[in-house]
């Protein structure tokens, strides 16, 4: 079960970002910010945040989630579990997503340490900012044929959106 995509995506799309294509921070600084849960650094928190972000049909956030997925789904089918059979990946976390950041430290999209991962394979949440057809995008440059083991996309919509005549 992998967890937290969307955050890995959105951080190496701030790195790549900040550091080398704007050289607002160096590494070494973006590090030691990281280290500290950005304290004294939020001005350099709020710059990564407005980073391009997966879910919102970025081909440059997409493109690097798609290859991450790749990477690790394809890692983890090269093993079997001990009592045989073979390891299914998947992205399917509904609640737990905000249990399995708890242990995590800060990260580069500006997250800070403690707080909920990525939910399944969607957006952070709140990120996706441009509809539902640009998250469906941006899940469906994932290989999903690499994890037939469940792939969940959650929505969420304001109810404003539903009330009304239409």
């Amino acid at each position: 079960n992998i967890g937290g995509l969307g955050n890995v995506a959105d951080s190496l799309a701030a790195v790549r970002e900040a550091v080398f294509e704007r050289g607002d921070v160096d590494a070494g600084t973006l590090a030691a910010a990281l280290a500290t849960n950005f304290q004294e650094t939020e001005p350099l928190r709020q710059r990564l945040m407005g980073c391009p972000r997966y879910g919102n049909d970025d081909p440059r956030v997409d493109e690097l989630a798609s290859q991450i997925a790749k990477i690790v789904f394809t890692e983890l089918r090269r093993y079997a579990p001990w009592r045989g059979g073979r390891f299914i990946p998947g992205c399917l976390m509904f609640v737990t997503y905000a249990d399995a950041g708890r242990p995590v430290g800060a990260t580069p999209d500006g997250r800070l340490a403690g707080e909920p991962i990525a939910d399944s394979i969607g957006a952070v949440q709140g990120r996706d900012r441009h509809g539902p057809t640009a998250l469906i995008r941006s899940v469906a440059s994932i290989p999903q044929h690499l994890a037939p083991g469940t792939l969940v996309t959650n929505f969420r919509f304001a109810r404003s959106m539903f009330e009304g005549e239409g």
